[in-house]
């Protein structure tokens, strides 16, 4: 394919590269990847501005659970530049009480078990208890090795601060794509619904047979339905 088209894929968190992995190399004959690192900054204004100082002029993007907030904060800040968004596993909305307790005591927990010891503890409940599931689980571990403690902290700060974005669902116009795992207990299904149903022309699919980390746990059907969203803006550049 002569011109692939520009594709951002922003982990999420405690993630890296290797949860995109199985979309790179899946999806190379129609798009260009590009997978950013998270910055280990403690403000997603602050992550998305570095994000997009590097990315290409336009670009279609993808963010996972986290990277989907960067999503709406790169949309935020640079509209033209986005040509597609994909937004998987993840929500529009300001963090809940229940849930920034709930970071509050990942990170003491950090403190006190080991890091390491805290993610092997708490990754089971991102992933569908099947064969796959179990070898997600040690990519998870290694991913969050990679990553490291402190950008961790600094991250859950920049989760639990973000703004509510719902205020410009209704501004998005161009092609989006919401994927969430039906078995996700994280981000639930109706929730990301709620937010496809704001976005105008906005698709959305449940992943079988996945919970949060969509992208590892049903690659195939992540792929698929990445390839039928990308076609949109191939078809729109052909023309």
């Amino acid at each position: 394919m002569a011109n692939k088209i520009p594709l951002l894929l922003i982990p999420g968190l405690v993630s890296t590269r290797l949860m995109w992995e199985d979309q790179v190399n899946g999806l190379s004959d129609i798009a260009d990847c590009w997978v950013t690192p998270l910055p280990a900054y403690d403000d997603l204004e602050q992550m998305a501005k570095e994000i997009l100082a590097n990315a290409p002029p336009r670009f279609a993007v993808a963010g996972h659970s986290m990277g989907g907030y960067l999503c709406f904060e790169m949309y935020r800040l640079a509209p033209n530049r986005v040509l597609q968004i994909g937004l998987f596993s993840t929500t529009c909305e300001a963090e809940t009480e229940q849930v920034a307790k709930r970071r509050v005591v990942m990170t003491e927990d950090a403190e006190r078990m080991g890091y390491l010891s805290m993610i092997r503890e708490s990754a089971p409940r991102f992933v569908v208890k099947n064969s796959r599931g179990g070898e997600v689980v040690k990519l998870m571990e290694k991913q969050a090795f990679e990553v490291g403690q402190a950008a961790f902290c600094q991250h859950q700060l920049a989760a639990t601060h973000r703004k509510d974005y719902r205020n410009i669902l209704g501004k998005i116009s161009c092609p989006t794509l919401v994927l969430a795992g039906k078995r996700d207990m994280v981000t639930r299904p109706s929730v990301q619904r709620k937010m496809a149903n704001a976005i105008p022309g906005a698709v959305f699919h449940t992943i079988e047979d996945a919970a949060h980390m969509i992208t590892m746990e049903q690659a195939d059907q992540t792929n698929n339905l990445m390839r039928n969203w990308l076609a949109v803006e191939d078809q729109a550049m052909a023309a």
